[in-house]
């Protein structure tokens, strides 16, 4: 235990110190905010830094070791603090806007407690069940192992010797960033890193819920509850399967009105609309808490962080944008802004981490970039169109130059976009979705009923102070801008940025929901043609409805301040209703994942040891004299299985690995095939066979066990031993060294 509490003391004094170097960087562009971006400053550090390791590693410049890692966080913190300290004394420079503040300390420190308090939680957690042996645990620590015994990228796939990874794993680059900083190993790394990605998420949501409310006018304590609000939905909460199947039907069954089993399974709010109705549709649509639960360090896990981190760069832009419009400000000067270039650098950290979530969010940034042009130029006119596509063009452009080291090595897996033969049926769709529907419907209602368009009748205008709101907040003055009166324009003005940013949040999840219903991207998987088409779209709704819904359980808990007081309590406990149906999924899958278990430790292979001791013996082995770059043959196998663990725990290479997954990643089925069937011949055609496959993948080690065993029954041993320069016998374990 003691172990990993030093593992987790400096993993945490890595991340404080990437919020140090950047920080400067960060009070300059979330300036304008309440909380001036503490929370997104660790994201921001990170994703810097290792973006500099990751290029200088893939032009081969600086290797991916323990002092490059060092050198450019070095680096960095000079870029940043050393123009900070020569412009200290002008009025507004960082030092008397928030250096010197002792309002920003207190706020950054509450924050940082936060998420010190969210990542030692969740490591305690994975602690209770740290094991790294289902799901596509494999995959992520094999590509984590694998980066991390490389020195210039792309880092090998474990999985197809010869080959670098054809994946989109610089999240998993970052974690190895991490790793090398903290100095822990990736099998503690890993579950180090579920943990970041949790109290990340819960920080970063509940700040930019925290800081939409701030530039509302909300006060203090109306801010913190919205951006506790905004933390819970999107970081814990679950949809509305929870609440139906595992709270409602039950308690009905118990009051004998429905006959219904009480043993709910928390995946099933992730795979619900193949399960009920005679669907034949296989689909996913999860969550992050569910993926929280489940541990896979897999892309759309690691890019949160980078989502949450573009979303409020994108506000600040927008803030700043419409400030610009109404002092008329030049359009290369409105350009210049450091928002603007950093959302045009994370659609290029999207792109190698998720390539969904960079093409969910250029698709935002559409919308983002003749908004901004909109409020300087009457929509419709050549001006406003030039403008943004100017705009959308300089964003495209940073997005490939960030995103090029990445590019270079990366061939694409689409193979087109079809048309969904079978949607969702509407009532496991609305039993999924009922709730950010019904808060989008009402948020519509909402402003059509309290705002009032300030230049003329239009139903969505600006707030009007009814008796009581103060209690919470003061509404902010707005600044119109003149002579707008193109009636796009003139709406676009109307609102509060706020408002319009969650309105398009609401509006932007909707969409996500849709599309899976009418179009899909073609992969390899026949029997599930839209499953992960509906994966990662609904994936980023739920984050943007928790958003939204966060924000507007606030405005509405404020405004019920001004009634009467029977009326105001019970709109006051419909809102908590909205907050805890999303939260009866918390208990429910936490009581079957991690409750009532002992603490075990973090370290994630650890069940290799207590299950196969002499498997484990030869893991150490190869990890303390193999080369980094040693091909190591073991039987290949089906994706999910306990085969391939061996490269996938060394971070070395094998011919090749789970089958289904190298089949995604290459798109390249019979190449797969012919490497196992080479597989094959090694263990079970003679040594001429084998000399051959050695030969063709300059293998290093082969491995003769019980998986090899049960795959070949023809396995020629007598020809494999004729071949080995050395022996090792760990027990039921052979290991050949060839060299």
């Amino acid at each position: 235990m003691i172990s990993d509490f030093l593992a987790l003391a400096r993993w945490w004094a890595v991340l404080l110190l990437l919020s140090m170097a950047l920080l400067p960087l960060t009070l300059s562009v979330f300036g304008g905010l309440r909380d001036k971006g503490w929370a997104f400053s660790k994201v921001l550090g990170l994703a810097l830094c290792s973006w500099l390791s990751f290029t200088s590693s893939s032009f081969h410049l600086v290797p991916f070791r323990v002092w490059g890692c060092w050198l450019f966080l070095g680096a960095a913190a000079l870029a940043c603090w050393f123009p900070a300290f020569l412009r200290r004394r002008r009025a507004g420079s960082v030092w008397q806007t928030a250096l010197g503040s002792g309002t920003f300390w207190r706020r950054a420190l509450v924050e940082e407690v936060i998420f010190l308090a969210a990542l030692a939680f969740w490591a305690w957690l994975r602690a209770t069940n740290p094991d790294l042996r289902d799901l596509e645990k494999f995959m992520d620590h094999g590509f984590v192992a694998s980066i991390l015994n490389s020195d210039w990228m792309p880092a090998a796939d474990m999985w197809y010797a010869g080959k670098g990874i054809n994946y989109y794993y610089y999240g998993h680059f970052a974690t190895a960033f991490l790793c090398r900083l903290a100095g822990v190993g990736s099998a503690v790394g890993y579950n180090l890193m579920m943990a970041t990605t949790f109290a990340l998420t819960l920080s970063l949501a509940g700040a930019l819920g925290y800081d939409l409310l701030g530039l509302k006018g909300f006060k203090g304590r109306g801010c913190a509850a919205g951006g506790a609000a905004c933390s819970l939905l999107v970081a814990v909460g679950g949809n509305g399967h929870a609440f139906l199947f595992g709270v409602l039907l039950p308690f009905l069954n118990r009051l004998g009105l429905v006959d219904y089993a009480e043993n709910y399974w928390y995946p099933d709010a992730t795979r619900f609309i193949n399960c009920y109705e005679g669907s034949t549709d296989n689909t996913i649509h999860e969550f992050p808490f569910y993926s929280f639960i489940v541990s896979d360090l897999h892309a759309h896990v690691l890019d949160i962080c980078f989502v949450l981190l573009f979303l409020a760069l994108s506000l600040v832009w927008l803030s700043r944008a419409r400030q610009n419009a109404s002092r008329q400000t030049p359009l290369w000067e409105s350009l210049a802004d450091p928002a603007f270039w950093l959302c045009g650098f994370f659609l290029g950290v999207m792109a190698m981490t998720n390539y969904w979530d960079f093409a969910i969010y250029t698709i935002v940034s559409v919308f983002f970039v003749f908004w901004a042009a909109g409020m300087r130029c009457a929509p419709g006119q050549k001006s406003f169109w030039a403008e943004g596509a100017l705009r959308l063009a300089l964003l495209l452009a940073l997005r490939s130059l960030s995103s090029l080291p990445f590019s270079l090595s990366f061939d694409s897996m689409s193979a087109g976009i079809g048309l969904v033969a079978q949607s969702s049926p509407l009532p496991q769709f609305l039993a999924l979705w009922y709730l950010p529907l019904g808060c989008f419907a009402a948020y519509l209602i909402f402003l059509f009923f309290t705002e009032r368009r300030r230049l003329g009748r239009w139903p969505f205008g600006p707030l009007e102070e009814e008796e009581g709101w103060q209690v919470l907040y003061e509404v902010p003055a707005r600044g119109a801008l003149p002579g707008r009166e193109n009636g796009f324009s003139r709406w676009l003005n109307s609102f509060d940025l706020p408002d319009l940013f969650v309105f398009f949040c609401y509006l932007c999840g909707l969409g996500l929901l849709i599309g899976p219903e009418l179009l899909y991207l073609k992969d390899i998987y026949p029997s599930a043609p839209r499953a992960n088409t509906m994966f990662k779209l609904t994936y980023q709704a739920f984050i943007l409805f928790g958003l939204a819904m966060g924000y507007s359980l606030a405005r509405w808990w404020a405004a019920a301040a001004g009634q009467r007081r029977p009326r105001r309590l019970l709109r006051r406990l419909a809102l908590v209703c909205c907050l805890a149906i999303p939260l009866c999924y918390t208990p429910l899958a936490l009581k079957s994942t991690y409750w009532g278990r002992e603490y075990q430790g973090l370290d994630g292979l650890a069940f290799i040891e207590q299950e196969a001791p002499n498997e484990a013996a030869l893991i150490r082995w190869i990890d303390e004299n193999a080369a980094p770059d040693a091909v190591v043959v073991e039987a290949p196998g089906a994706s999910y299985t306990q085969y391939c663990r061996i490269s996938m725990a060394t971070g070395r290479a094998t011919i090749v690995g789970w089958h289904t997954h190298e089949w995604l990643w290459r798109s390249d089925l019979a190449g797969v095939d012919a490497r196992g069937d080479e597989v094959r011949a090694l263990y079970e055609d003679g040594e001429e066979a084998a000399r051959a496959v050695i030969e063709a993948y300059g293998v290093d080690y082969i491995v003769v066990g019980p998986r090899e065993r049960e795959s070949y029954p023809s396995l020629d041993l007598e020809a494999l031993i004729s071949l080995r320069s050395q022996q090792l016998d760990f027990g039921e374990y052979l290991l050949l060294c060839l060299n």
